[in-house]
């Protein structure tokens, strides 16, 4: 089976490609991947708001247990490196994360953390935590932020919600 593809390269081009792929898998990026066209071809790579863990091959958001095999573990990608590991949690509650050497605070939710107004969230450029203004608009806070939706009918797990991608997730 092959999929007809339109993809942009780095000129603005746009073009047609045939790529072949398994019946059982019409899709031959995993979950939370992407197909990506650089000058190596077309490639997979991890959605915006992922990061890659190369032990399991696969994208997951960062500060999710994800793959990681113990529930008092993380997914993580350090500053500066292409790739994410599990780290301990050193926090005895799995809902909070360390933020600098300040302690141990939850996420999307105003602390002493950050200052006045501000939120503790995950970047999603740099992957980091960052305090945010809980003042921003709307469309910013979505941007920097996961987003938990209902869907009455597709119920998940309780204490669990639907994020934009349609998968259930922890809420917050």
């Amino acid at each position: 089976m092959s999929l007809k593809c339109i993809v942009q390269d780095r000129r603005g081009m746009f073009m047609v490609m045939k790529i072949n792929a398994p019946p059982s898998n019409p899709i031959p990026c995993k979950e939370n991947m992407e197909l990506d066209y650089s000058n190596n071809g077309l490639t997979c790579r991890c959605m915006e708001d992922y990061v890659y863990h190369s032990v399991y091959d696969s994208c997951y958001e960062p500060f999710s247990q994800g793959p990681c095999p113990y529930p008092s573990q993380y997914i993580y990608r350090p500053i500066n490196e292409s790739v994410a590991t599990c780290v301990e949690n050193p926090c005895q509650d799995p809902q909070t994360f360390p933020y600098k050497d300040l302690g141990c605070f939850k996420l999307y939710v105003q602390s002493e953390a950050c200052n006045e107004n501000q939120i503790l969230l995950v970047d999603k450029k740099t992957h980091q935590l960052d305090c945010a203004d809980s003042s921003l608009g709307a469309n910013e806070l979505s941007n920097r932020m996961p987003v938990i939706i209902d869907t009455p009918g597709l119920k998940c797990s309780s204490g669990y919600g639907r994020n934009q991608a349609g998968r259930c997730k922890r809420k917050l």
